[in-house]
């Protein structure tokens, strides 16, 4: 914790935030505890909904419900669930009809990035 600690505070002083992203976690509250100890900095959670999908099991409802308020930023892109398939949003099974609407409940809104490449073929 203390390198994140110092990573962010460097990031915050040059008017940066820092992100960090859920990857192989099954549940948000794995990761909870992570954000509640680097709080005093200012730590964001990048959101990735094809990580949630291929490695979790919780449902994208229950991230945003439990970390919405920790959320930064959205990282869109689509998969099967059964891999990080990095698939354009509306080619795997994601449902993102929340998590589009997600940044509009927030003041200001988190950026969204969509890294969707060109489904394999």
């Amino acid at each position: 914790m203390e390198f994140w600690g110092w990573v962010a505070e460097s990031l915050n002083r040059l008017g940066s935030r820092l992100m960090l992203e859920n990857v192989y976690e099954h549940h948000p509250r794995e990761i909870l505890e992570v954000f509640e100890r680097l709080r005093p900095h200012n730590v964001g959670l990048c959101l990735d909904c094809g990580h949630l999908t291929a490695f979790g099991r919780a449902p994208l409802e229950e991230w945003l419900d439990e970390l919405g308020a920790l959320i930064g930023q959205l990282h869109l892109h689509d998969n099967w669930g059964h891999k990080d398939d990095h698939l354009p949003m509306g080619q795997g099974r994601i449902d993102f009809g929340r998590a589009v609407c997600f940044p509009q409940s927030r003041a200001p809104p988190p950026p969204c990035r969509n890294s969707g490449g060109s489904p394999a073929g």
